[in-house]
């Protein structure tokens, strides 16, 4: 009876020595793995957006090398973190490396757009459309690194934005200049800065503080040479009334009125890029204006916008132009 009671105990005691030691194996293998991979960093576009995307499972990394090179048609999907995590230059928000896997299919509440990710009700972020358009130096999240570019100045999408195209077509840059001294559109420069730290509206390409610039004897083609969709033209618009509504949870829905001279607007309310989250958060009132027949009257407008807020938001600003031409900006308090 007793060499049976003490069989049984040793059989009970190698039973719970194996189930409480089998964990901890691929825990600490899978916690090694995360601390030695090198991340690897990518360009990703959705629609014409482009965003930055870190990846440090190596299966991962293989399928964004595959997916790059058309082997393989997956998209991105990651658990979203605030702020830009040292390589998303230009947004609130990056997707954690370890979390981030290619996949075939996924939910689409966590599609949409980069500039959308701040109103995606979802943890995660997956845009089906996600183009890898080419993997970037390791360097690439190195906040200070001198950037250094030669092309001509045009003016961005986004009212008040002077993008820089290089004379080879390749990249772009958003430009932004700590003095008031800034190129004309048109103009042929050159310049060097460093990654821009801080909120925007100007989403193109790669955002750079210019730090020092001078101007090339080169001429620069006609801006309408080269954009076959400049009739669209986007300009701030009036903004006379605006509403905060709390939805639930930190989703609100931010509410403008104003008006513009002709019939045939179409307004849309455009959130700020900022790299952190602010305390007073800036949004643009920006109209596209109608290129075919209108009525020369004042017309009326409404558009609203539903965001996720950080809970240290304490202000929205919604920016606009009046008729006569004058800056506007209408602040009003988040109803936590």
């Amino acid at each position: 009876m007793r060499a049976s009671f003490l069989i049984f105990m040793l059989v009970s005691l190698l039973l719970v020595t194996a189930f409480s030691t089998q964990p901890s194996a691929p825990v600490a293998i899978a916690q090694s793995g995360r601390s030695c991979t090198k991340p690897a960093y990518f360009l990703i576009q959705v629609q014409d957006e482009k965003f930055v995307l870190a990846i440090t499972d190596p299966p991962a990394i293989r399928d964004a090398m595959d997916t790059m090179a058309r082997h393989k048609q997956l998209f991105p999907m990651g658990e979203i973190a605030i702020g830009d995590g040292g390589f998303n230059t230009g947004y609130s928000w990056h997707l954690v490396p370890e979390s981030v896997r290619m996949v075939e299919a996924a939910m689409e509440v966590c599609d949409g757009l980069p500039s959308q990710v701040e109103n995606i009700t979802s943890k995660v972020y997956c845009p089906w459309s996600a183009r890898v358009l080419k993997r970037l130096p390791d360097t690439n999240n190195n906040q200070n690194q001198t950037i250094e570019a030669s092309g001509c100045v045009r003016r961005g999408v986004e009212a008040g934005c002077l993008v820089l195209k290089d004379f080879e077509g390749k990249e772009e840059y958003s430009l932004f200049f700590p003095t008031k001294k800034e190129p004309n559109p048109d103009t042929a420069i050159s310049l060097e800065g460093t990654r821009h730290k801080g909120g925007t509206r100007c989403k193109r390409g790669t955002l750079v503080d210019v730090n020092r610039w001078t101007t090339l004897k080169r001429l620069c083609p006609k801006e309408s040479k080269e954009r076959p969709m400049a009739t669209e033209e986007k300009i701030l618009v009036e903004v006379l009334n605006v509403t905060v509504e709390k939805i639930r949870g930190n989703l609100f829905r931010i509410t403008a009125r104003g008006n513009v001279r002709t019939s045939g607007w179409v307004v849309n309310l455009h959130p700020w890029i900022y790299i952190r989250p602010p305390e007073n958060w800036d949004i643009d009132a920006v109209g596209i204006k109608p290129t075919g027949v209108v009525m020369e009257v004042i017309t009326p407008w409404e558009a609203s916008i539903e965001m996720n807020l950080p809970r240290d938001t304490r202000h929205i600003t919604v920016h606009g132009v009046s008729l006569k031409g004058e800056n506007q900006a209408i602040t009003r308090e988040v109803p936590w």
